[in-house]
């Protein structure tokens, strides 16, 4: 995050912050980050599977239970989308985002 906000990126303060997602977090959104993360993976266009792995009987039980919850609320999704939905190339890339990339490049070529 420090690299990123170091580059213009998304805003120093998600870099300065102990817990930058914490808004994610509250009665009505996620109970978790992980809760968060499951919950965005699972709703989000375009994903087929969300992989995780785990040992413990109980995580299993807390991530499926993540997976099987309604998505997060708009105002939190619309905010995951305004710090973040612009970045491309660091793992956060929408399949359709990565299409639109892979056409303009092949674009510059020709």
């Amino acid at each position: 995050m420090a690299a990123l906000a170091a580059e213009g990126a998304v805003p120093t303060w998600l870099a300065e912050a102990a817990a930058p997602l914490d808004f994610l977090i509250h009665p009505g959104g996620a109970a978790s980050l992980q809760d968060a993360a499951y919950r965005t993976a699972r709703h989000e266009p375009g994903v087929d599977v969300v992989l995780f792995g785990t040992g413990d009987p109980a995580h299993l039980e807390t991530n499926l239970a993540s997976l099987l919850k309604p998505p997060l609320p708009d105002a939190d999704r619309a905010r995951l989308a305004e710090l973040f939905g612009h970045l491309i190339g660091i793992g956060l890339d929408r399949p359709d985002r990565i299409n639109k990339l892979r056409a303009q490049t092949a674009a510059k070529r020709n």
